[in-house]
């Protein structure tokens, strides 16, 4: 029975496309029939649910988080298992659960037909695997998505963060200490000199990103 690979274009800048010509050749060396499937815009159930055709084993999804939530639906309703090959910015998915990009460890799942249950939950008709978010972090992803023209990474919630920072009196407090203290330390202790030239390295944590912010100030 084939195995259908659906890949995101633009995951990874490129990552997914790569992974998922990997995968192909692994699983094909391993006697394997597999399919490569493209997402494509629009609705899931227009260009997925045709190709999802009896006799399909299981579906790979090389690409982020949001590819996974793309497929999941349709994998549901034709009843097959997923496979979260990492390609994205956070890829919790596949952390949650030990997927990798591995073809080995994709065929030792096949193989083993270990499965885990998984609840697909639907808010405002739209599916979710993982979390719905609501509020600032709901609308900084989503505006993030909708300006989005190709692969992003941590660096990318930047902006819309920024804009969309609450506008309460206890939020604008807060940044004007932050900035306040931040410059009180860089005086004091000669940390940067005026037309000094500097690298800012970040972890990927808000604290690095709340400091990015402030130092822009």
């Amino acid at each position: 029975m084939p195995v259908a690979i659906v890949f995101n274009p633009i995951s990874g800048a490129g990552r997914a496309l790569a992974a998922a010509q990997r995968l192909r050749t692994g699983l094909e060396a391993d006697g394997l029939e597999v399919e490569l499937l493209p997402t494509e815009r629009g609705p899931a159930e227009t260009w997925l649910r045709p190709r999802l055709v009896p006799g399909l084993r299981a579906i790979v999804v090389a690409g982020g988080d949001g590819a996974l939530r793309m497929v999941a639906p349709e994998a549901v309703r034709a009843g097959l298992p997923v496979w979260h090959a990492p390609c994205g910015t956070e890829n919790l998915f596949a952390r949650a659960y030990g997927m990798t990009t591995d073809p080995h460890d994709v065929v030792g799942a096949l193989v083993a037909r270990r499965t885990t249950r998984v609840d697909l939950g639907r808010v405002n008709g739209e599916p979710f695997v993982l979390m719905a978010s609501v509020g600032f972090d709901a609308e900084v992803v989503h505006e993030l998505s909708r300006n989005r023209r190709g692969s992003i990474s941590h660096l990318s919630y930047l902006p819309p963060i920024l804009r969309g920072a609450p506008d309460s009196t206890e939020f604008k407090k807060l940044r004007k200490r932050l900035v306040r203290e931040v410059r009180e330390a860089i005086e004091t202790y000669c940390m940067i000199e005026r037309g000094a030239r500097w690298l800012v390295c970040l972890s990927g944590g808000k604290d690095s990103y709340t400091l990015l912010a402030v130092l822009q100030e």
